[in-house]
């Protein structure tokens, strides 16, 4: 229930950036932990602003599995 929860939350966050699928999925999967990062795993992101990608990695770091 609780995984089922944060994955709800999750997804949440990154819709709130109109994000395509694919996006949502690729970072919501790998994690990324920096910009520079986020960018060569999901190469389509070079549209958004590095800051408006660093607040979104902010936001859903607490979601990382530990």
């Amino acid at each position: 229930l609780l995984h089922t929860f944060l994955a709800h939350m999750l997804r949440r966050i990154l819709n709130s950036y109109e994000l395509r699928p694919y996006e949502i999925a690729a970072i919501a999967n790998l994690c990324p932990e920096s910009v520079e990062e986020a960018l060569a795993l999901v190469p389509t992101l070079e549209s958004r602003s590095e800051a408006e990608i660093e607040e979104m990695l902010n936001k859903i770091v607490k979601f990382k599995r530990p």
